[in-house]
């Protein structure tokens, strides 16, 4: 009988020392939390700045009006879900809600990208993809500048899912659009993504280079 006691006394203090050991390796809730979402870059506009007409970038010089039934999602819980985005236009209709995210990427040291260069880049790298399907493939002028213009289609469990993009290659920077549908029409939708993409104009005088530069990743 001792001796079986002291087989459970000796197992009881393993596992006791096995979770102290565990509880001591657990890493401590910090102090103060983390903030809601990210902090604005000392370079983007503040919201309070943005119209909800439009957004307006004051650092890279350029404007894109939201079409009609569109607005710019300056700041908000919706905002948050997109800390990577520079800016957000939205529409909510009986479908639900469609997303523009703008970004802006800095040209490589090598310089501004060769559109056509860029562009069979993109195809393949989209392309290749599994389960993706490039759609739409085509280089165009956008405010004066060079753009590249894709739709990429993917299964999706409630039918097929097409994401549209789009970069601009702006004099210091690439202005880049992706649009997240979820329209059902896709003429109405690539209207709409076509409208937005027209509607960019710099606010500040921009001189053209073509310099080469290798093409975006998915």
């Amino acid at each position: 009988m001792r001796k079986r006691t002291r087989i459970i006394l000796a197992v009881a203090g393993i596992a006791a020392g096995g979770l102290l050991a565990y509880l001591i390796r657990m890493p401590r809730e910090s102090a103060s939390p983390p903030p809601e979402s990210p902090p604005l870059a000392p370079t983007e506009t503040p919201a309070a700045r943005q119209p909800r007409d439009r957004y307006v970038d004051e650092r890279y010089g350029f404007v894109i009006p939201a079409p009609p039934g569109w607005h710019n999602e300056a700041s908000g819980k919706l905002r948050r879900d997109f800390p990577d985005a520079r800016g957000l236009l939205m529409q909510s209709n009986s479908e639900g809600r469609t997303f523009v995210e703008i970004r802006v990427l800095q040209n490589p040291s090598s310089g501004k990208p060769v559109p056509a260069k860029f562009l069979a880049g993109a195809k393949k790298a989209f392309g290749s993809a599994p389960g993706q399907r490039v759609t739409l493939a085509e280089t165009r002028t956008v405010a004066g500048k060079p753009a590249v213009v894709l739709a990429v289609s993917t299964p999706g469990i409630e039918g097929t899912n097409i994401a549209r993009y789009a970069w601009v290659f702006g004099d210091e920077a690439q202005v880049h659009l992706r649009m997240r549908n979820l329209m059902t029409d896709e003429a109405q939708a690539q209207a709409a993504f076509n409208r937005i993409l027209d509607g960019l104009r710099w606010t500040v005088p921009v001189a053209p280079a073509t310099q080469d530069a290798s093409a975006p990743r998915p």
